[in-house]
């Protein structure tokens, strides 16, 4: 994950702010609070932060005694010893902190993985993304929705539930709208393919505003949305959809030049097809994700073809 330089230090400060806000509130969760967890083992400087912001609070009027009145309510909800809980807000700490969220909350967080690479990130809301190779997000969480935009690559979504919040994913090619599921979208050069693997979505082509246009997937269902908005749905494998979660490729029957495509999305050494009469070749099996010289010998070997290795990729020849 690759968070802004420009913006790393004041994000984080600004995501404890929210995490504050929320969990000194009456209406915090089991789940809320082991997402809260994750936010603080994986965000750099994150317990500092929340801790610093913690201590602003207690020592504004009113601030110490509204936690003294948390702690003895038998209401409360029983937590961490790490962590300190509030309520009963004072106006002052309400503007601080809100504003450092308004802030927060007013400019996109950037995710983005390597080549190669596959990242989960827990959001703020509780929401899990699961970023494949060479992928990158912008995730905007607003008081009224939940924007995200998919730049480039592919992302897997599990979605926190809350209806009062959309959950938007949204690329060149259209807008995917969520309550509480999970799916995956992947962002390609002249289509955006949606595929639901539980809840329900609303898929939606560029710039079509139009109800009509909208299309409600069910669970196992997959969209295609071409740049000319045309959406196609079917019903895919899904075990090969997710391959790649567990650091796989699966092919069936695919095309090579597809599967080479596919197998160079996770290698920095490319394969390179220069063999006419194998473009007509198919790939059936399972290779690991970046072992690009494993998936070019099986392929060599099967079809009676050769492999040359130039240093900066490999060619499959006659």
């Amino acid at each position: 994950m690759k968070l802004d330089n420009g913006h790393q230090e004041s994000a984080v400060t600004a995501e404890a702010a929210v995490w504050l806000v929320r969990l000194s509130g009456d209406d915090r969760t089991p789940e809320m609070e082991a997402a809260f967890d994750t936010w603080l083992k994986t965000t750099p400087g994150g317990e500092a932060a929340f801790e610093d912001l913690a201590s602003i609070w207690t020592d504004l009027p009113g601030g110490a005694e509204a936690y003294q009145r948390r702690q003895r309510s038998p209401a409360r909800l029983r937590a961490p010893t790490h962590r300190i809980w509030f309520s009963g807000m004072a106006v002052a700490a309400c503007a601080i902190v809100g504003l450092a969220a308004a802030l927060w909350m007013s400019q996109p967080q950037v995710y983005e993985t390597r080549r190669g690479e596959i990242r989960t990130e827990t959001l703020a809301d509780g929401s899990v993304v699961k970023l494949n190779t060479d992928s990158k997000i912008e995730v905007q969480l607003g008081w009224k929705t939940r924007e995200l935009k998919l730049v480039s690559g592919e992302a897997r979504f599990d979605v926190a539930h809350d209806p009062r919040k959309p959950f938007i994913v949204e690329t060149d090619d259209g807008t995917v709208k969520a309550l509480g599921t999970s799916f995956i979208v992947r962002n390609e050069s002249e289509k955006t393919t949606v595929i639901l693997l539980k809840g329900k979505v609303g898929i939606n082509p560029a710039h079509g505003s139009d109800p009509g246009l909208t299309k409600v997937l069910e669970p196992g269902e997959r969209a295609v949305i071409a740049s000319s908005r045309k959406v196609s749905i079917d019903r895919p494998e899904l075990k090969a959809i997710t391959a790649w979660e567990e650091g796989k490729v699966l092919f069936s029957n695919t095309p090579l030049p597809q599967a080479i495509a596919e197998m160079n999305r996770y290698s920095g050494k490319p394969i390179v097809l220069k063999s006419q009469r194998a473009g007509g070749v198919t790939v059936s099996g399972t290779f690991r994700t970046g072992d690009s010289h494993e998936f070019a010998r099986s392929v060599v070997h099967l079809n009676k073809l050769q492999l040359r290795d130039t240093g900066s990729g490999l060619e499959i020849r006659n």
